[in-house]
């Protein structure tokens, strides 16, 4: 799993405000500024999560179990963005087909 800088997670965040993503989820744990978001748009939902001082981006889609690195859905979806946003950007429009949740799960067990 890709970790983010604080700068990438910034990027991360602006692209879903300024795509009109809803936030939904804020939480805040420990003294350490620990802390996860999740927007929602059409189903697809972006979840950035701060532990430690490192930054996560996973997407998933409303209703799924499972939770997808960046990374990882990037490879599946041949994404050939560099940049977190980015690859949030030129993927994200998938997740609103609920079949995709297979084929990732198989990219996600290939890869490891």
């Amino acid at each position: 799993m890709g970790t983010l800088s604080d700068e990438e997670a910034a990027e991360v965040q602006a692209f879903v405000d300024r795509e009109q993503f809803t936030l939904e989820f804020v939480t805040t744990v420990g003294e350490f500024g620990d802390e996860q978001r999740i927007w929602a748009r059409d189903g697809a939902l972006v979840r950035l999560s701060r532990d430690r001082g490192q930054w996560w981006c996973e997407l998933s889609h409303r209703g799924w179990p499972d939770w997808f690195d960046i990374d990882v859905v990037a490879g599946a979806l041949g994404s050939k963005s560099y940049e977190p946003a980015d690859r949030v950007s030129d993927v994200i429009d998938k997740f609103t087909d609920d079949r995709l949740l297979e084929p990732l799960r198989a990219f996600r067990e290939m890869s490891r």
